[in-house]
């Protein structure tokens, strides 16, 4: 058999064996926009989602999951502390797409691509990028948690989503079992505030918000992280994070701050 033809017939084995991880999982998942592509989402527990770009190609599997934005401040000790995790994944490495923005990607050979290497790697993104997750934020938008605490506040608004960050938010945000500040339920506080577990910052939607009141899907497909891969696998439709990083959020008042990610 021809080199090509073996490399064809690793890459089908491949799929095969995607498919079958994917199926006896039941993981949500959904069509990329390139050719080969799965866009994965792997439910975690500081966030609601990891959402995962998979790209089959002709010598891999190419894994990239968008993590944060890029700091907005600290921005040496995030690189500092990112370098040292570096060194102890296991098969996994943080990176930075040209916006400065954080992703988790990872890759397997062709050859190599089996149900239990795909579920080796995908744990390894999740655990990771799941686990990293509020330490970034307490690193690089230290100050964006503080401004949005006093917002909500100043308002009698939740602050479930901020319980991760007493320290910075203030003693009433760690609430007893993420208990509403004055007793107000989201009822109350608006359409813009979700519950504990789901609570989202600076009026984003029900998606994974990131920092600066992005969504990890709002870009472009010209926006793209490493390897290519563009946070979350946005569809074309959706706005880039220039267009949302930075601005005052959907259905906020005009003297809302800019706060950090969201808690999905």
């Amino acid at each position: 058999m021809s080199s090509r033809g073996a490399m064809s017939e690793a890459r089908e084995a491949a799929r095969a064996a995607l498919g079958a991880w994917l199926a006896d999982t039941g993981v949500e998942h959904s069509p990329g926009a390139r050719p080969g592509e799965l866009v994965v989402r792997l439910p975690g527990e500081h966030r609601l989602h990891t959402t995962v770009s998979v790209l089959l190609g002709e010598h891999s599997l190419a894994v990239s999951a968008f993590v944060v934005r890029h700091p907005e401040e600290n921005r040496a000790a995030v690189m500092r502390w990112l370098l040292r995790r570096n060194a102890r994944l296991p098969g996994v490495a943080f990176a930075l797409d040209r916006e400065g923005d954080v992703y988790l990607v990872g890759r397997l050979p062709i050859g190599a691509v089996t149900e239990r290497t795909i579920d080796a790697l995908l744990g390894a993104v999740l655990e990771t990028a799941d686990g990293a997750f509020d330490e970034l934020l307490r690193l690089g938008f230290a100050s964006a948690i503080r401004r949005e605490a006093r917002w909500r506040q100043a308002r009698g608004l939740g602050t479930a989503n901020l319980a991760a960050f007493p320290d910075l938010a203030g003693p009433e945000v760690a609430g007893p079992e993420g208990v509403w500040p004055g007793g107000a339920g989201p009822e109350v506080a608006g359409p813009e505030v979700a519950g504990p577990e789901g609570v989202r910052l600076e009026g984003a939607g029900p998606e994974d918000a990131a920092p600066g009141g992005v969504r990890p899907g709002d870009a472009e497909p010209g926006d793209a992280g490493p390897e290519g891969v563009r946070p979350e696998d946005a569809a074309p439709e959706s706005a880039g994070p220039e267009s949302a990083g930075g601005s005052t959020p959907p259905n906020a008042p005009p003297d809302r701050p800019h706060g950090p990610a969201g808690r999905d």
